[in-house]
């Protein structure tokens, strides 16, 4: 499991479109969108595809480009400094009793609102 940089996100969030584009787009489903916006964790292997697919397009972000510079490049991207931060490995724990947040839409999740009723057991 993988928490992907919040920052790196917002920054992001342009590539996203709406939920036809973005399998397209980043190779991630709508779902895991929703989890990333919202800060959970998801699997290791589709937060190193959605790296993988904003490294190719990192050059058009210019809010990449600013958070890592690069003079060695042509699109000005340290891209070794955004593949060391762009994710987080973290461990899933289902033994700490703390409910898990599900999101329903991009909306809820950047707004961090979670009924009772939408938390899992």
């Amino acid at each position: 499991m993988c928490l992907i940089n919040p920052d790196i996100v917002r920054e992001i969030e342009v590539l996203a479109g709406s939920q036809a584009d973005i399998m397209r787009r980043l190779g991630i489903s709508w779902n895991c969108w929703i989890s990333i916006v919202g800060g959970l964790p998801i699997r290791l292997s589709v937060g190193e595809r959605l790296r993988d697919r904003i490294m190719d397009r990192a050059g058009d972000l210019p809010g990449l480009c600013a958070m890592f510079p690069s003079i060695d490049h042509d699109d000005a991207v340290d891209r070794e400094a955004l593949a060391f931060g762009f994710l987080t490995k973290v461990t899933a724990r289902t033994d700490t009793g703390m409910p898990i947040c599900r999101f329903r839409s991009v909306r809820g999740a950047r707004g961090g609102v979670v009924l009772q009723s939408e938390m899992a057991p």
